[in-house]
């Protein structure tokens, strides 16, 4: 799978928990560029906008922040 990444390759380049990263994904995109097996794949190049669609995410969540 070279050059391929998994949903765990972008855990570990972004440093994300998994869970956040499969619905920033699911919510703002980048869709994967293809499958091998079950697994949903991006490639290197997709990384900038999962880090985007990372960001947006955080953004909405700011935004609906808890009132203390």
């Amino acid at each position: 799978m070279q050059g391929l990444l998994t949903i765990s390759d972008l855990h570990r380049i972004t440093g994300k928990p998994i869970h956040t990263i499969n619905y920033a994904l699911a919510r703002h995109g980048p869709l994967p560029i293809g499958r091998v097996g079950i697994l949903r794949v991006w490639n290197q190049a997709n990384v900038p906008e999962v880090q985007r669609s990372l960001e947006e995410c955080a953004k909405l969540r700011k935004g609906k922040g808890k009132s203390e």
